[in-house]
């Protein structure tokens, strides 16, 4: 689980939970402020993953241009690990924004 407390003390609540088997739910905002810890965070679960790799995105509540960025991060990690990476259940948010960059092609939406 990340916690990131911003100027205003609210606290922004982000996790990446492993559901084993490769499988993967991340919960929460995707921005500017959570992105930097789940780069780490990803990267650390996902060497443990014997196999494909798949993220379950329903639980993400808001993703900004950070988010979408993140997911082309851990699309790169995985191939480095030469594993296959699948999300699963991306919100039409996500969608939308990965339309509009060029993304959808690239990212195993």
């Amino acid at each position: 689980m990340w916690f990131l407390r911003r100027k205003n003390s609210s606290v922004v609540v982000v996790t990446l939970t492993d559901q084993g088997g490769g499988r993967f739910a991340l919960e929460g905002k995707l921005s500017f402020t959570s992105v930097p810890g789940l780069l780490q965070q990803g990267a650390r679960l996902f060497a443990g993953a014997e196999q494909a790799i798949e993220v379950d995105l329903s639980g993400v509540r808001r993703c900004d241009s950070a988010g979408l960025a993140l997911m082309v991060e851990w699309l790169s990690h995985a191939r480095r690990l030469k594993r296959s990476l699948r999300f699963q259940h991306v919100p039409a948010q996500i969608l939308r924004m990965a339309e509009v960059s060029g993304l959808e092609n690239i990212l195993p939406l």
